[in-house]
């Protein structure tokens, strides 16, 4: 039995993930695409990405790089962990993860 799950996305919930897809795509362009901090953070956003279609529910915008999502069981977030970047010109390196 397949379960349909509802999954709605506010205007600036989808602003978010494709700043967060942007946000993987400078770490791959600034430490290359075989480095530690790319594919940590491809790796987070696929995983983040994959539990909002499996818990579906309405997602919404909460902070830079980070989501709130809820259905009718639970409420959730899709928070970035960024780490210390000293370095001005290069993005923030970082990851993904769900907490409830």
């Amino acid at each position: 039995m397949i379960d349909n799950k509802k999954i709605e996305f506010t205007d600036l919930a989808l602003i978010e993930i494709d700043r967060m897809r942007d946000r993987v795509r400078e770490i791959g362009y600034c430490y290359g695409e075989n480095s530690e901090e790319y594919l940590k953070a491809v790796d987070s956003f696929a995983h983040v990405m994959h539990k909002i279609v499996v818990m579906g529910g309405t997602i919404w915008k909460d902070s830079d790089l980070s989501l709130v999502c809820s259905n009718n069981f639970i409420t959730y977030g899709v928070v970035w962990f960024g780490d210390k970047n000293d370095n001005e010109f290069m993005p923030e390196t970082g990851e993904w993860s769900v907490h409830s």
